[in-house]
């Protein structure tokens, strides 16, 4: 399984107007639909990561994907054994991709929580374990629960038919929740990627009101004040890869692949 990342401002906006051609002009109509800047540039920023990421496992030029609607309403290519999922928040991009296995990804900001959304959406096992964490380390770890809990979701397919309480993620932070450490913010250095800090940290998904549905978890700190957590669903080992991207990179490559897509063989 291979995870994403992308940091992405909305200053570099005006980067993404010679690529809005790779979009599909469905994907053009929802994107005008966002009234706030940030939330344009968040859109398209996804749409062309996916597609250029596809384009990498696939081949082909990334305006030549097709999407359609799968279960759930999950989109999925026709005829590709590609499962994938996105998900962005103020600045920072993820997707995950795997073949013929369902995956979820989240990414949400680190910052303060009213407790009681804890207390009305959380299980009983995690609100017990935020309150009994030390005050520091407690909007880290309640962003953990939430970005689980909505990879878990969103790699079910269940949307909001699945509820937050049903099952629980806390068994696999107890360490995060006795240490009272924070997330370190990253430094110069040629990106978070390549810290052993921001590696991959394992989770437990625990159902509690049905027989456990197998699936591997996985959760760690972006280094850009975010939280990224994904799931994959099924009985097998997963190996998780994190692959960061720069915006400028992923950029000058999908113009190189369009430029190819059109010029003439020799």
């Amino acid at each position: 399984m291979h995870v994403w990342s992308l940091p992405a401002r909305v200053e570099a906006a005006d980067r993404l107007a010679p690529l809005l051609g790779v979009l599909r002009p469905e994907e053009l109509e929802r994107r005008a639909r966002f009234v706030p800047p940030a939330k344009r540039f968040e859109f398209a920023v996804g749409k062309l990561l996916t597609r250029w990421v596809l384009s990498r496992y696939g081949g082909g030029a990334p305006s030549s994907w097709r999407f359609s609607s799968g279960a759930a309403g999950k989109p999925v290519v026709p005829g590709q054994p590609f499962r994938f999922n996105l998900s962005h928040t103020a600045g920072q991009l993820a997707l995950v991709v795997a073949r013929e296995i369902e995956v979820g990804v989240d990414v949400e900001t680190i910052e303060p929580r009213d407790p009681e959304l804890a207390r009305r959406f959380f299980a009983r096992p995690e609100v017990e374990l935020l309150e009994s964490a030390p005050g520091a380390v407690r909007p880290l770890l309640f962003t953990i629960i939430w970005t689980l809990k909505e990879a878990w979701i969103k790699a079910c397919g269940g949307g909001l038919s699945i509820p937050l309480d049903s099952f629980s993620v806390a068994d696999g932070l107890v360490r995060v929740a006795a240490s009272g450490v924070g997330v370190p913010t990253a430094g110069p250095g040629p990106g978070p990627w390549s810290d052993p800090r921001y590696g991959p940290r394992p989770a437990t998904v625990r159902s509690l009101l049905a027989e456990e549905s197998p699936c591997a978890a996985v959760w760690w700190p972006t280094g850009f004040g975010h939280v990224l957590a994904a799931v994959a669903l099924g009985q097998l080992p997963v190996a998780w890869i994190h692959r960061g991207v720069e915006l400028t990179g992923m950029l000058h490559s999908i113009q190189q692949l369009e430029s190819e897509r059109r010029s003439p063989g020799l």
